[in-house]
């Protein structure tokens, strides 16, 4: 036979498990909005930068002429990074509070 007392430690672990799977989902998807946009501004910046110490022609009105390759570039590295740093951080700092509650 089962023991009563165990069943809602179990059930409560398996809640927990699944409410920080769906936290990390929700993080994830948020975090992937905002590094494809942050990402994308950084290399630009960083396209200007390299565009002036090359001497590069300028175009009118725009940062660097290939702007757009830059931020594509640099839209898509953010769109990978800042997720998997964000959730990688969550899943560690869950660790270190299980850790901390089991001793």
């Amino acid at each position: 036979m089962t023991d009563p007392q165990s069943a809602p430690a179990s059930s409560a672990a398996d809640e927990d498990v699944s409410n920080r799977r769906y936290r990390n989902l929700g993080v994830g998807c948020f975090t992937m909005f905002i590094g494809f946009f942050g990402g994308g501004m950084i290399s630009v910046l960083i396209a200007k930068i390299v565009s002036q110490a090359l001497y590069e022609p300028q175009c009118e009105g725009l940062p660097t002429c290939n702007w757009l390759t830059w931020a594509a570039r640099g839209g898509v590295l953010g769109m990978v990074i800042l997720p998997v740093v964000s959730v990688w951080r969550l899943k560690r700092g869950d660790a270190e509070h299980d850790r901390s509650r089991s001793v």
